[in-house]
């Protein structure tokens, strides 16, 4: 009996759990020394990559962020909200503006 197909199939198995482990679900923070994401740009791009597994929210932290951000289809979306908002709940405490150098364009 060949004993590498047992192993190969939980090898197979194991890696794609693993693949559904990685998808965002739950509640994040961007921008503060301890948050999750430094940058709204990294939040999406983890997005992107990740997928979406569940409702998200993304608390902002008070500041002006430099960066242009088109978001592409993030896998789940379509049936998990996705939330962006301040964490002092003032709309003019986050300021996000657009220079021609404000980094790449997903």
């Amino acid at each position: 009996m060949n004993k590498r197909l047992p192993l190969f199939f939980l090898f197979s198995l194991s890696l794609q759990f693993h693949l559904l482990a990685q998808c965002l679900s739950g509640n994040y923070t961007i921008g503060a020394s301890n948050a999750d994401y430094k940058t709204i740009y990294s939040a999406a791009e983890a997005m992107r990559v990740r997928g979406v597994c569940g409702p998200i929210l993304f608390k902002i932290a008070p500041g002006t962020y430099n960066s242009y951000i088109s978001i592409s289809h993030i896998t789940g979306s379509e049936t998990w909200p996705i939330t962006f908002e301040g964490t002092v709940g003032d709309s003019n405490a986050v300021i996000i503006t657009t220079t021609a150098n404000s980094g790449p364009i997903m």
